[in-house]
């Protein structure tokens, strides 16, 4: 062809040589065009048109601007149903979650997902993707002695002294299960204070058979909860395991098999022992569900878990807790955490630690 004429498919020619010389621009190049730079499509995260002229990818200005309110309408969804703090981090993890649904059209995906209920399994893929798993065990051990000593002790001597020999413990919020797996040492550890457990030679700790020990883990995470059943941990560098060789917990740890295979070598894995594991029950949980999954509970912990909430939501989830309490029971946030309902609870301080009490109410 030409390059001097393009017919087009009307059969009316267009000159770009001279149309380029009338414009003062050079004739050998191609017609400029006005919509903005050019974008190749590997590099566009909306969608995109294609220039057929050079073969190359436009950002569509309304269909990206569609994009981006579907998902900041799902991002609400997202805090009104699970509670994390909508904004900039969750709306690109919604993108990343999108991307990897397989879906073709963000509107309708977006669409979709509100009309199914907040325990349908797409929403739970979704929400693998938006929560964070970061933890480990004793994390902030301060609070956790604090925990022991001032509660837990205190609790299981009255028990003992009435005959009433049972405890239960929630972990709210657990994510991958060192924080469960850490209050049922703190439990063993607080029962062999009392006189009513023994250390074995292995580092093992019996419980009296005569007491009826219960801790529940929860998350709305089906793979962190995975995890914690899987109860195997990495115990280097930034690992579950942070505890250093010989500390006051290392006993109550065993090894374990890598869940890699021999792929995962140089890295040392362990579990807690059997004596601990077998306290320890997990249970999809949303802490914005209305009723708990079990009540009567003589402690709930839920730590660093209301940073990622909204004021509203962490009002609405902390209510839920105060439901689950039982008479005198005990809430424990995390050092960052800020208690949402004041009127549900009485508060507690010592040293530099908060404790939540369930409050009674009048009849």
């Amino acid at each position: 062809m030409n390059p001097g004429t393009l017919r087009g498919r009307t059969g009316q020619g267009r000159t770009l040589r001279a149309s380029g010389a009338r414009n003062g621009t050079d004739p050998s190049m191609p017609p400029k065009l006005v919509h903005g730079p050019l974008v190749r499509s590997s590099q566009v995260r909306g969608p995109a048109v294609r220039n057929s002229l050079v073969g190359e990818s436009l950002v569509d200005p309304l269909a990206n601007r569609n994009r981006s309110e579907a998902l900041a309408k799902l991002a609400i969804t997202v805090q009104e149903r699970f509670g994390l703090r909508s904004g900039g981090d969750l709306h690109d993890k919604l993108e990343r979650a999108f991307e990897a649904s397989g879906a073709t059209n963000v509107e309708a995906w977006a669409s979709e997902l509100r009309l199914r209920r907040p325990g349908d399994p797409a929403w739970l893929e979704v929400v693998e993707r938006l929560t964070v798993h970061e933890t480990y065990f004793f994390r902030d051990e301060a609070q956790l002695e604090f925990l022991e000593r001032e509660v837990i002790v205190p609790l299981l001597r009255e028990r003992r002294d009435q005959g009433r020999l049972s405890l239960r413990l929630w972990s709210a919020g657990c994510s991958t299960g060192e924080e469960a797996y850490s209050l049922a040492m703190l439990v063993l550890d607080a029962l062999r204070y009392i006189g009513h457990a023994w250390s074995r030679p292995d580092g093992s700790i019996d419980a009296d058979p005569r007491w009826r020990l219960e801790i529940l883990g929860t998350d709305v995470s089906r793979e962190a909860l995975r995890k914690a059943r899987s109860a195997c941990y990495a115990a280097s560098g930034h690992g579950s395991i942070r505890q250093p060789i010989g500390s006051r917990w290392d006993a109550l740890f065993e090894p374990a098999p890598s869940p890699f295979g021999a792929e995962d070598e140089g890295v040392l894995w362990h579990r807690p022992r059997e004596c601990v594991r077998r306290l320890v029950s997990f249970r999809q949980h949303n802490l914005l569900d209305a009723d708990p999954p079990l009540e009567g509970v003589d402690v709930v912990a839920c730590r660093n878990v209301f940073i990622y909430f909204e004021a509203a939501q962490q009002r609405q989830a902390q209510a839920m807790l105060a439901r689950a309490l039982g008479r005198g029971g005990s809430l424990f946030l995390g050092t960052t955490d800020r208690l949402g309902c004041d009127e549900l609870f009485d508060t507690r301080y010592q040293d530099e630690f908060v404790l939540y009490s369930r409050r009674e109410v009048s009849p």
